[in-house]
């Protein structure tokens, strides 16, 4: 599947830088007699050429790099789709289609087996988190919206960092209205909820005001690198896009009501739950997928109290 990758990539790119350097031979080639105004074709030619570059990068690991597979696997496919409605209004002739051949159709099967290898794909180490990471300096660096560190807040009270996906997830506003619900009960187990995003922290006090949630400390991570101190990564294909997670989006999303909305935040970024006490991870829980539901009431007595598994 590399040499694939690098065979699409070259081409891409040669075609792209072409079309900047010699818009009108590009057009010859791609069976145009002329596009007004010249600088259209030289823009699209600068993101095919882009888009090969993508693809050579892809080349060198195309399972760690599905995202640049999947995305040009879409954009292909849409322009299979736009290519038939045009050809069908008249639009366009007969001397079109060697060129949706060649940059489209042939691409979709080596595409589609790359993208099925990929979600084969074990994903990383997720489920309970009993080894620890080192996130000391990680604890004194962030502070919550008080200007509070998390040591210190650890000193005072054991902490469940909830770390969330960008805030247009639905599975996001699940999380949160779940806690929502089961927050008395946590906190009476001696816990106290701390929240992690990664957005803004004007942005995160507006979203969680929605489930009365805007008074807990929160944590801001645009960069994710408490998240990763703790062992939560981009997510895989297969933690990304598996059947039953499209399935779980449309429970969570329209049956449940809680919709989406904007990404606010990493896109692919895995989420997570994890009991801190006096600067020491106590244990946690990474999700083996972004569709996972876990108990919070579960986790904190799994960790907090020692209990023998969190089911």
């Amino acid at each position: 599947m590399r040499v694939v990758l690098v065979i699409i990539g070259l081409g891409s790119f040669v075609m792209g830088l072409t079309s900047i350097a010699a818009p009108h031979v590009s057009m010859r080639w791609a069976g145009f007699d002329y596009v007004q105004p010249v600088e259209v074709w030289q823009y699209m030619g600068l993101m095919i050429g882009v888009f090969g570059l993508a693809y050579l990068i892809a080349a060198t690991n195309p399972f760690r790099h599905w995202i640049v597979v999947f995305v040009g696997f879409t954009v292909k496919l849409l322009a299979v789709f736009g290519f038939i409605c045009l050809f069908t209004g008249g639009l366009l002739d007969t001397r079109v289609v060697p060129i949706l051949l060649l940059g489209s159709v042939i691409w979709l099967p080596f595409f589609a087996v790359i993208l099925i290898e990929a979600a084969k794909q074990p994903p990383p180490y997720t489920g309970p988190a009993w080894d620890t990471p080192a996130i000391d300096e990680q604890l004194e660096r962030y502070t919550t919206q008080e200007g509070i560190t998390l040591n210190a807040l650890s000193q005072t009270s054991p902490l469940m960092l909830v770390f969330l996906r960008h805030f247009g997830s639905p599975f996001c506003r699940e999380a949160l209205s779940e806690l929502s619900r089961k927050r008395q009960a946590i906190e009476a187990s001696g816990l106290r909820i701390l929240l992690v995003h990664m957005g803004t922290d004007e942005a995160a006090r507006t979203f969680f005001t929605r489930y009365q949630l805007d008074d807990l400390p929160r944590v801001s991570d645009p960069r994710c690198a408490l998240y990763r101190a703790f062992g939560l990564n981009k997510g895989s294909f297969s933690q990304l896009f598996s059947m039953r997670i499209w399935w779980r989006t449309f429970q969570a999303a329209i049956l449940a009501g809680h919709g989406f909305g904007r990404v606010v935040g990493e896109l692919f970024q895995m989420p997570g739950v994890f009991i801190v006490h006096q600067g020491r991870m106590m244990g946690g829980y990474r999700h083996p997928s972004v569709a996972d539901h876990p108990d919070y009431e579960s986790i904190a007595r799994w960790t907090y109290h020692a209990e023998p598994r969190y089911e």
